[in-house]
C-alpha cells in the first residue's frame, strides 16, 4: 500500500451553510446605512475518521536510537 493512498482524518463544514451565512452578512452591511459591529459565528463541524487515525502503538512511539546525532 503507498502511504498517501490511506485514507487522512478531516473535519467537515458545511461550505453552502458558510456561504449563505456570508452573503446574508454581506447584504445587511451592503443596505444598512448604520456601521454594525464585528460578529462571530461558529459553524459546526464533523469529525470524519478515516484510516489515518490507526492509534499510535509503544513501539512506534519510542525513540529511535542513532537516527540523530548532534
Amino acid at each position: 500500500m503507498r502511504p498517501w493512498s490511506r485514507g487522512l482524518t478531516t473535519v467537515e463544514v458545511s461550505k453552502r451553510k458558510i456561504g449563505n451565512l456570508a452573503v446574508t452578512i454581506l447584504d445587511d452591511l451592503i443596505n444598512t446605512a448604520e456601521s454594525q459591529p464585528p460578529v462571530k459565528i461558529l459553524v459546526g463541524a464533523s469529525l470524519v475518521i478515516r484510516s489515518s487515525d490507526a492509534g499510535v502503538t509503544a513501539k512506534s512511539a519510542a525513540p529511535k536510537t542513532g537516527a540523530f546525532t548532534s
